[in-house]
């Protein structure tokens, strides 16, 4: 084999071989031709994405606005108005829950009439409703942004349709992550060593905490998301769920106030995971002897519930340029991150991996290296949820679910009558109303909960402060 002299830095001289010389070179050459080649096929890509983007933008502003259904998300206004600024065009939007939009919007489509764009609506309100009456589009025609339509900017490395069968007509660009299981416990009755043995949930189910906790009363079938969670936990289950129930001596109530004082004054000092009252806990922590105590979950969970999950485009949209533009802009990572900086701190984390967290609720943010069950996702949950139930309902020793009737004039509204509070014989109490589990009458006659005022005489049928009103009376 023919070999040539190379000279070295240091003077010395060192055999080369010819043809891994000439290999080199000539690899070095076709990937200097390919690379040469790629730059004018990604400007070209480019060029054509900047015309279609500008045409797409045009004929938007000649449609003169964009109608989107938001409901009551008051921290995407300085969205809307970021959408305005950049493309001039005013964005119409609506109010109400998922469910109620639903109904409007359904109700006007059997009319002959086509009044929205774009919805920004929850899972439950697209796939039980909207998507089986035909009224949306598929969305991946529509997806024109390359910064969109690259999957690898998206969790797992994938657009998340909620109702794949369907043709993926729900874009999930949200989630709630958990990726811990958080227990509360009395800093004057225990300590952290005392706790410290607390590792998993089973660690709490423990003899020697036997009489120490405290619980909401689990007898309302439509409220068990909290015992739902344990039981499709593999750290947790069935098992788990029964143990809590028969053996722990946990004194239930239906009266949060109860669940914070027993808590807060050490008479139940142990607290397990506890969503309804989670908020007025972190509120007190600095005034009561109180400390929230996270630990990881064998299985981190996602779920897209709220209005913010998801967007849907309409069919026979009244403005579909401006549809589409809203659509892939406001899936960008410029939107996205605009997202994550509202305020109250959102509690969805976009499902684009290349976001900062901003002000999401660092409890709710996904961890990396954490393996999620998406409940959203999973085609067997909900016949299993339906078992679920079932076996929850059938463990629970508690009490029965309480009625109280308490009537005052209101004080107070909060999100669109979502929370409404009176003054009850000198102490304030409220109620949330549900828009479907609510009867709401105003003087005699049925009415949304937007129609309760400050001034009004108000009447509350419910298990007690702070629960869901089955009936609120107004005059």
């Amino acid at each position: 084999m023919r070999r040539i002299l190379r000279q070295r830095t240091d003077g010395s001289k060192s055999l080369r071989n010819p043809r891994g010389l000439f290999a080199g070179m000539a690899f070095a050459a076709i990937g200097l031709i390919m690379g040469t080649a790629l730059v004018p096929q990604a400007s070209a890509q480019s060029a054509d994405f900047e015309k279609k983007w500008a045409e797409l933008i045009a004929a938007a502003k000649k449609e003169g606005t964009l109608v989107l259904s938001t409901g009551s998300i008051p921290n995407f206004n300085p969205i809307h108005e970021a959408f305005t600024k950049k493309f001039g065009i005013p964005i119409q939007t609506d109010g109400g829950s998922g469910s109620s939009r639903a109904t409007r919007i359904l109700a006007e489509r059997n009319a002959g009439r086509y009044t929205v764009d774009v919805g920004l609506i929850s899972v439950a309100g697209t796939t039980r409703r909207l998507v089986p009456a035909g009224a949306l589009v598929a969305l991946p025609p529509l997806l024109i942004h390359p910064e969109v339509t690259n999957k690898a900017n998206w969790y797992q490395n994938r657009h998340w349709y909620v109702d794949q069968k369907d043709r993926n007509k729900v874009f999930v660009l949200g989630a709630r992550a958990e990726s811990k299981w958080r227990f509360w416990y009395n800093t004057k009755k225990l300590t952290a060593k005392d706790v410290a043995s607390i590792k998993t949930p089973n660690d709490i189910l423990d003899p020697k905490w036997k009489g120490k906790m405290a619980g909401r009363a689990w007898s309302d079938p439509g409220r068990l998301g909290g015992m739902l969670d344990m039981y499709f936990a593999p750290d947790a289950g069935p098992e788990w769920i029964a143990k809590y129930f028969k053996e722990m001596d946990v004194k239930f109530t239906s009266d949060t106030r109860l669940e914070e004082a027993w808590l807060f004054r050490g008479a139940r000092p142990l607290k397990w995971k506890e969503g309804d009252i989670q908020d007025v806990l972190l509120k007190y922590r600095d005034k009561f002897p109180i400390e929230p105590v996270d630990i990881p979950r064998a299985r981190g969970k996602l779920e897209a519930r709220g209005s913010e999950c998801c967007i849907v485009v309409f069919d026979k949209a009244p403005h579909p340029n401006a549809a589409k533009l809203f659509l892939n802009w406001f899936l960008t990572k410029e939107v996205q991150t605009m997202v994550h900086m509202t305020s109250p701190p959102p509690a969805y984390t976009s499902l684009r991996t290349d976001v900062p967290p901003g002000n999401t609720a660092p409890v709710y943010r996904r961890v990396a290296g954490q393996k999620y069950w998406f409940r959203d996702f999973d085609e067997t949950y909900r016949e299993r949820e339906r078992e679920a139930r079932k076996f929850i309902i059938a463990n629970y020793q508690g009490p029965k679910e309480t009625i109280e009737v308490h009537s005052g004039k209101v004080v107070e509204t909060k999100r669109a009558g979502r929370r409404v509070t009176i003054d009850y014989k000198g102490q304030k109490v409220t109620a949330k109303l549900s828009s479907s589990k609510t009867k709401v009458t105003v003087a005699g006659k049925k009415a949304k909960r937007k129609n309760v005022k400050v001034g009004m005489t108000c009447t509350f049928t419910y298990p007690g402060p702070n629960t869901t009103a089955k009936k609120v009376d107004c005059k």
